[in-house]
């Protein structure tokens, strides 16, 4: 989660890997302020910024994340899970990249957060490209792009060896532009990699090994209109999008209109009301 600080205006957001977004907001003018959820964010759990480098997120489940501020930069430092022994730790570079998790940490067993692990350890380390290693877009050009993720190993001890192991367990490469090529687990041999083909920035095909490739197609506004895939025997599956749904009146799939019978105020969404309506078709019913 990424978070954005806006308490000097009585809110704070936090930000998901799929762009959705969590509205907190506060009454309090010092330090500690507490945040309470707003929308879809108000599900009990609470936002605190205990200090002006420090924010604590409790869930309902009492999983404590923490961030600190760092330059500017607000950087997840810990996950505390409900029960003992359950702090997940993270590390990062001078480039505010995430270079280790550790997982939590035994009691009376100490972890360091750089270089080597003791046994009772365990960790993903997270290598980042010095140098750019690819020279073009066409396979067999790819390799390692400055500053993209390289690879991730995991670290922890090995009772048949009586040490610690560290093992890659993800590669990656990238094209001349820095756009994701390939993905796979260095583990199995041959490689059985995840590629992926781009027009401009924009991803256009993806390949699981062994498999026929995902083609997305997109419309002028840069929105993804469809998925489809190739089935030698059946044809073309496409799963499609559509945009512009109505979401009040008779055309609506569901009014959402104030007054009505699903009026978003009956959710405790009075502040929070929908904007857009878009529907996803499966394969088996493509829209005209």
């Amino acid at each position: 989660l990424i978070l954005s600080d806006h308490s000097a205006q009585g809110y704070a957001t936090l930000t998901a890997a799929d762009g959705s977004q969590s509205t907190y907001r506060t009454t309090d003018t010092s330090l500690p302020q507490t945040f309470t959820g707003i929308g879809d964010a108000a599900d009990g759990s609470v936002l605190t910024k205990v200090s002006p480098t420090s924010y604590t997120l409790t869930d309902t489940d009492g999983t404590v994340t923490t961030w600190t501020l760092r330059t500017t930069v607000w950087q997840v430092t810990s996950v505390v899970q409900t029960g003992n022994e359950a702090t997940t730790t993270f590390t990062y570079d001078a480039s505010n990249r995430v270079t280790r998790i550790l997982a939590p940490v035994p009691t009376d067993v100490t972890c360091p957060t750089t270089g080597p692990l003791l046994p009772g350890c365990r960790a993903l380390d997270i290598t980042y490209a010095a140098t750019t290693t690819a020279t073009g877009t066409t396979p067999g050009t790819w390799g390692d792009y400055a500053g993209q993720v390289s690879s991730i190993a995991y670290t922890s001890y090995d009772p048949a060896n009586s040490s610690m192991a560290t093992t890659t367990v993800a590669s990656y490469q990238y094209d001349a532009t820095g756009h994701l090529r390939a993905q796979w687990d260095p583990r199995i041999s041959p490689a059985l990699k995840t590629t992926y083909d781009y027009t401009g920035n924009r991803l256009t095909t993806l390949t699981p090994p062994g498999q026929n490739a995902w083609t997305l197609d997109y419309d002028t506004a840069n929105r993804v209109v469809d998925a489809k895939r190739t089935d030698p025997t059946n044809g073309t599956a496409t799963t499609a999008v559509v945009y512009g749904i109505p979401i009040t009146g008779t055309g609506a799939a569901i009014d959402l209109g104030a007054g009505g019978p699903n009026d978003p105020a009956t959710w405790g969404h009075a502040s929070d009301l929908p904007r857009v309506g878009a529907a996803i078709f499966p394969a088996s019913h493509v829209p005209g």
